[in-house]
């Protein structure tokens, strides 16, 4: 009884040990940028390449400064781990709002919550055409839209 108890132990020892080398040293993929307090931003600035860009950053409510680079056609904003810009925060819903390059390279931002607002200088939307020095609050999060 002993023994098994021990065994079981050192396999659980064991699994912890596998899981916490996984989470430590995985290497993120090469389009994934890490920044303080929860946020993922799977975009960086520098992999844009000859595309329409939009950099987003955010102001307020988070760490702030941090830009994000939007050029592909959909971005999905929200606090689920599968966004493309994850804000971790309880004000923001899984998939809140979503960023969509026309084809004339024209991006537009949608409130994909059911729950939660989204606004655009200050009103609230529930879809608009983003233009240079908008301000976005999505949740309690405040971002700034540069254009590029």
């Amino acid at each position: 009884m002993f023994y098994g108890i021990m065994a079981g132990f050192v396999v659980l020892l064991g699994v912890i040990t596998v899981l916490t080398f996984l989470i430590i040293v995985r290497k993120p993929s090469t389009k994934t940028v890490y920044v303080p307090e929860n946020t993922r931003i799977t975009r960086s600035v520098d992999d844009i390449q000859n595309k329409p860009t939009l950099v987003v950053k955010i102001i307020e409510g988070m760490t702030n400064g941090h830009p994000v680079a939007v050029a592909e056609e959909k971005t999905i904003i929200g606090a689920d781990n599968s966004s493309d810009i994850v804000l971790n925060h309880p004000t923001v819903s899984r998939k809140h709002a979503e960023i969509v390059r026309d084809d004339s390279g024209q991006f537009h931002i949608y409130n994909r919550s059911k729950i939660n607002k989204l606004q655009v200088n200050g009103m609230e939307v529930s879809s608009a055409v983003l233009n240079d020095k908008d301000t976005l609050t999505i949740g309690a999060i405040k971002l700034q839209v540069i254009a590029a």
